[in-house]
């Protein structure tokens, strides 16, 4: 994909900043535009070769791009390709839900190395924090195998994370996390690696971004779900993240005034009709969250189950009507749904389209993509792998 300059690369730096300003603006041209050279950085960033070339230079002696050979065809001397160095180290990217905390570990390329899935993690920051220690000493061991460390961890964190604090506030459906201190927590028991934090639909955004169909140069609202719905969205570059990182509690949202009981406590909210947590709900009852669930309904669903079409048709109801609000709210060039949510939205969504077009401005529409994420359940863990390789600059100094 061929960028022109936009926010999301960043403006160029001056006097004290330049340095850092216009290093990062490099990689993530490298990012986004592997393989390039010194010349189409320079075009595309706006800055003097000497510049970029002293940039090209600290991104090669930190060992995370190389030189591979001669780029295309030109007049002249023919420019060298530069690639990001693919042994430079393992990212991994970890996502909390009460479904199963999902860890996916790749290169810096995002092809992956490894994934596991635990059904216990999340059961207790304790028990999160033994299986996290003890799941590191294995990556690490397969990771050394292949020639590379571990260069970064990112993990997604359901319900209210205060990102300025590191504390878990509250977890609707894990309230044994509540007050949690997580990031002192999880520093303390991997103090040798860089480890950030984010959102889980916060996550979603970046995996879409960066290793999705969405593109990156435009604006992106993107509906996550796992048990419940959150939302992520892209303006001009720059993800909303509200004053203390609370931002996207979409699934709470009021659709029917008394309502349906929320496990949050309210009545009415979006999660208790459109989510995947009460679409399993509605079919099977209180029991315990099963993983074979979610392919028993896609079977059930194509066998046209009565059970399954009846709380299916609901679920897809509000959905598109909540989706359509948000169009009507933000003005995005693209709507995506995302992680668990295409459970609900395979084969469903002509049905998520015709509604939607009920209810919002023909203007709005036009140039309007809407889609279900290609990365489907590893949205999170892919976006937690591009939240790192985004900040490895940072890391890396």
């Amino acid at each position: 994909m061929r960028i022109s300059p936009d926010s999301y690369i960043g403006d160029n730096g001056t006097f004290s900043l330049m340095k850092n300003m216009n290093l990062e603006k490099v990689y993530k041209i490298i990012l986004l535009n592997n393989p390039t050279s010194r010349i189409e950085i320079s075009k595309i960033a706006g800055l003097n070769q000497t510049t970029v070339s002293h940039c090209v230079k600290f991104l090669l002696e930190k060992g995370i791009i190389e030189e591979v050979g001669i780029l295309g065809k030109s007049v002249g001397r023919p420019p060298t390709s530069i690639v990001l160095r693919k042994q430079f180290g393992a990212f991994v990217g970890i996502e909390i839900n009460v479904m199963g905390t999902k860890i996916l570990v790749t290169d810096i390329y995002g092809k992956e190395l490894m994934h596991k899935k635990s059904m216990e993690m999340h059961r207790s920051p304790a028990q999160f924090l033994d299986i996290l220690e003890e799941s590191i000493l294995e990556i690490r061991a397969q990771c050394r195998g292949k020639g590379m460390d571990i260069a970064g961890i990112g993990i997604a964190v359901i319900g209210s994370f205060n990102m300025k604090t590191g504390v878990v506030e509250h977890i609707s459906t894990m309230p044994q996390w509540d007050g949690c201190a997580f990031e002192q927590a999880v520093n303390e028991r991997v103090p040798d690696i860089p480890v950030l934090f984010m959102k889980t639909s916060i996550a979603g955004v970046w995996g879409e971004i960066h290793f999705g169909k969405s593109n990156p140069m435009e604006n992106l609202v993107f509906i996550n779900g796992g048990w419940g719905l959150t939302l992520g969205v892209y303006m001009h570059g720059c993800m909303l993240y509200g004053d203390d990182g609370y931002f996207g509690r979409f699934g709470h949202t009021t659709v029917e005034v008394n309502g349906r009981e929320c496990a949050c406590g309210a009545r009415g909210c979006l999660d208790a009709y459109a989510s995947v947590g009460v679409l399993i709900r509605n079919i099977y009852g209180d029991e315990v969250f099963q993983e074979r669930y979610l392919t028993d309904i896609r079977e059930r669903w194509d066998r046209q189950d009565p059970v399954v079409v009846r709380a299916m048709d609901e679920a897809v109801e509000y959905l598109a009507i909540a989706a359509a609000n948000l169009v009507n709210t933000f003005n995005p060039g693209q709507l995506v749904f995302g992680g668990l949510l295409h459970v609900i939205c395979r084969g469903n969504m002509e049905r998520i389209n015709r509604r939607m077009n009920e209810t919002i401005l023909p203007h709005y529409r036009d140039k309007l993509t809407i889609s279900c994420s290609s990365l489907e359940e590893y949205g999170p863990t892919y976006g937690c792998v591009a939240f790192v390789r985004e900040k490895l600059i940072g890391l890396v100094k």
